[in-house]
C-alpha cells in the first residue's frame, strides 16, 4: 500500500461530510480486497495527509 499525495485530493474535509468519507472509503473499489482494518489505515492516511497540507476544516 502507498502512501497518498495531499495534491491529489480536491475536495475538502468537514464535519457534515465526515460519514461519506468513510463510506467512500469502505466502498472504494481499489480498496475491495482490503480488509476493513487496511481501509481504516487508507482512510487515516488521506486525513494525516490533508491536515498536513492544511486541508481539513477546523
Amino acid at each position: 500500500m502507498g502512501m497518498f499525495n495531499a495534491s491529489e485530493i480536491s475536495t475538502r474535509a468537514s464535519h457534515q461530510n465526515a460519514t461519506p468519507f468513510w463510506q467512500r472509503i469502505l466502498n472504494e473499489e481499489a480498496l475491495r480486497d482490503c480488509p476493513p482494518l487496511e481501509k481504516l489505515l487508507v482512510g487515516c492516511q488521506l486525513i494525516v495527509a490533508l491536515d498536513g497540507a492544511e486541508l481539513l476544516a477546523a
